[in-house]
């Protein structure tokens, strides 16, 4: 490449050189450095809030789930509480006597009393069988247990 000389301009005040502005092809290198920096960082600004975004979103979608398995858990509290409060036997005899259903108490000889199964024994033969889901809820009902 060949050297371009500055133009001399000349005026009857002053007398100065201006540099030719099409010098170098690569003298526009650090406008382009400039340029590919700039959407560098705008493209990882917008990856950061999109990114951002989405664990927001997953952070609500989670509450909102949490909040639908606290409801779950309350409503099947209640519905064991409404079973275990069904099979009271005071309460069947009362309604026994309120519809005259002509029920009455079997004799002795009527009842069979069967044996509980023996628990299954898994893979882990070491450990107490864990109880009932429905105890379990029934204890943390009456009990406070958690």
């Amino acid at each position: 490449m060949r050297k371009r000389r500055p133009t001399q301009i000349k005026s009857k005040v002053f007398n100065y050189q201006v540099a030719n502005r099409r010098s170098h092809a690569g003298s526009n290198r650090w406008i382009h450095g400039v340029i590919v920096l700039v959407l560098i960082a705008v493209a990882a600004g917008i990856v950061y809030v999109w990114l951002r975004n989405r664990e927001l979103n997953s952070g609500y979608t989670v509450t909102e789930l949490r909040k639908e398995i606290k409801e779950i858990k309350e409503d099947r509290i209640k519905a064991e509480a409404k079973v275990y409060k069904l099979r009271e036997p005071a309460r069947i005899q009362r309604e026994v006597k309120e519809r005259r259903l002509g029920l009455v108490q079997p004799q002795p000889g009527q009842v069979i009393h069967l044996d509980d199964p023996p628990p299954l024994v898994l893979a882990d033969e070491g450990k107490a069988p864990e109880q009932p889901a429905g105890r379990r809820l029934w204890d943390a009902i009456v009990l406070g247990e958690r």
